[in-house]
């Protein structure tokens, strides 16, 4: 082999030093290392993620309602949990949720003082037995704190004195010994980021009703068109101005109120359908609203000037007048559409969570059928076996 040297070191022609050429089957095996933890963990995830059962929508919608109250989350743990439970806290936090960390350590020393009737904990322990968090049991029961425990051990003392138990266990962790806290750690950070995502999506999902929002548009509209109308007997360039400005504001809620109802009715994968399917009836009607209505000004304009609508109607403006009386009468049509429609939309949410492979010949999964006020509040539930598709 050809060798070139550069200062203190000797390389060989495609520059590599000959001591990483030595080194390259040990860089090699900490390559496979890593793609094997990685691969681990992924494993680990892929468990969880199939006997993640009905609790942690139980969960979620325990948090949802805590936040409601206005009370707020507590994360708890000791070790390994408890860091994993100060970046959940840290999520819940980003996404509006007021969530505080307690040190289980400490909590008996004074620090339970923190935690008031009515707020949740989300107590972290893999194996359920951790002495510190079980010492806090019966203190958290006689505050009236609702318990949430993520765990790895469905038989553990912490996940039989919670009031809800989020199972997550794993097959094995990625150490090379199967001691040191790996995948188990993934796990729960994974599902508590899980449950913050979900209650963000929760709480953003109690925003008003999609068909009163189009309402307002529609009575915004009202009040806009009536407004130009009347400007100009009154040579009110101010009360002209306020239709205009009206008339955009009652369009946007319009169009916000019914984009959103017409996403909310898409299946599955459908809502850039549904968003094409709005944005072209908009575009159609749009188009012809602006031609009809221009004929329609212009004609009626023409016919006015001429004097055959009568001596009082001869002004430029009574064209576009005989236009916008015609939206007044279209508006009190849509708002005697869209009124049945206020308040009926039952929202529907189906979360599929599998709880067997299909390869053991168990059911595909577990369909949860939560249907919501537009308020928010659960009204019924259902499960569905066999109707619902496994999730990959």
């Amino acid at each position: 082999m050809t060798k070139l040297a550069f200062g203190r070191g000797v390389c060989d022609p495609l520059g590599m030093h000959l001591s990483q050429r030595r080194a390259a089957p040990q860089l090699k095996a900490h390559l496979l290392r890593g793609r094997r933890v990685l691969e681990l963990e992924a494993q680990a995830l892929r468990a969880v993620q199939r006997q993640l059962d009905v609790s942690f929508a139980h969960a979620v919608e325990a948090m949802c309602e805590t936040i409601q109250a206005g009370r707020k989350l507590i994360v708890t743990g000791i070790g390994k949990s408890g860091q994993v439970g100060a970046k959940i806290a840290a999520t819940l936090s980003s996404t509006g949720a007021p969530s505080v960390v307690l040190d289980a350590g400490n909590a008996s020393h004074g620090d339970l003082g923190m935690i008031a009737t009515g707020d949740l904990i989300l107590i972290l322990s893999y194996s359920g037995e951790t002495e510190e968090v079980a010492r806090l049991l019966p203190s958290l029961k006689r505050i009236g704190t609702r318990i949430v425990a993520l765990t790895g051990n469905a038989k553990s003392t912490l996940a039989r004195e919670a009031d809800l138990h989020i199972n997550v266990h794993v097959p094995r962790e990625a150490c090379p010994m199967n001691l040191a806290p790996t995948s188990s750690s993934t796990a729960m950070l994974a599902v508590g980021g899980a449950a913050g995502l979900g209650l963000a999506a929760r709480t953003l999902n109690r925003g008003a009703d999609p068909y009163r929002v189009a309402g307002f548009g529609a009575l915004a509209g009202l009040a806009a068109f009536t407004s130009v109308i009347f400007s100009a007997p009154m040579g009110s360039p101010a009360l002209f101005a306020l239709g205009v400005a009206l008339v955009g504001f009652g369009a946007g809620l319009f169009a916000h109120g019914t984009l959103t109802a017409s996403m909310s009715m898409a299946q599955g994968d459908a809502t850039g359908l549904a968003l094409g399917a709005w944005g072209a009836v908009q575009a159609l009607a749009a188009g012809l609203a602006i031609a009809a209505g221009g004929m329609l000004s212009d004609t009626i304009g023409t016919l006015a000037r001429a004097g055959q609508l009568g001596a009082t109607l001869t002004s430029p403006a009574t064209g576009y007048s005989a236009v916008y009386l015609i939206e007044l009468f279209l508006l009190f049509a849509t708002l005697v559409a869209i009124g049945p429609l206020v308040g009926r939309q039952a929202h529907e949410v189906i979360i599929h969570l599998p709880d067997h492979d299909p390869a053991s010949g168990g059911p595909d999964g577990l369909g949860l059928f939560m249907r919501r006020k537009p308020a928010g509040g659960v009204v019924s539930m259902a499960r569905s076996f066999s109707e619902v598709t496994h999730a990959a």
